[in-house]
């Protein structure tokens, strides 16, 4: 029995193995303004527990694909062009949890500067074409993290039958005295 074909099957699984690790890969830029656990923590934990959830499946900006919008279009930061399509990547259109009813449709994920912010005061809104200059939400060597995420309004929700006890329907749609 010879142990050639059992160490190229070994040295083959090996190979697999590295190729999976270091080989190509869906493309995802290490930066980025979106609600994941990575780039909007405080969003994300909130999310989980909220009685509304957003419609789109991905809200918010993979720095990689706006990087490359912007290069392919030549636009610069603050183009109109640039600032609609960041916009439209942060919209968050509002869809309640079964048996809830909120007061708006639909938010935007914007950045919210921090006291360390070089540019900006401590709370200035960062509207969501500017986020890729002025937001710093995920640290790395040489740049500290200046600001984070957070939606323009938060939506309020309210259990629908909560709701209409509190205008005076009393749950059946007419007027309770």
């Amino acid at each position: 029995m010879s142990l050639r074909p059992a160490a190229m099957a070994a040295i083959g699984a090996l190979a697999m193995h590295v190729l999976a690790i270091v080989g190509p890969r869906p493309s995802s830029a290490a930066w980025g303004w979106a609600v994941t656990e990575k780039d909007a923590p405080e969003i994300f934990a909130k999310m989980k527990a909220a009685p509304w959830s957003c419609a789109e499946d991905t809200v918010g900006i993979d720095g990689k694909k706006s990087d490359e919008f912007r290069k392919e279009n030549n636009l610069n930061y603050g183009d109109e062009k640039l600032n609609e399509f960041c916009t439209a990547q942060c919209k968050c259109t509002v869809r309640p949890n079964p048996g809830f009813q909120c007061d708006i449709a639909e938010t935007l994920l914007v950045g919210r500067a921090r006291g360390e912010h070089k540019n900006l005061k401590d709370g200035d809104i960062i509207q969501p074409g500017r986020l890729g200059p002025d937001c710093t939400n995920n640290g790395y060597p040489g740049a500290a993290v200046d600001c984070s995420l957070q939606w323009q309004k938060d939506p309020v929700c309210t259990e629908a039958t909560a709701r209409m006890f509190m205008e005076g329907t009393g749950g059946c749609g007419c007027n309770v005295m």
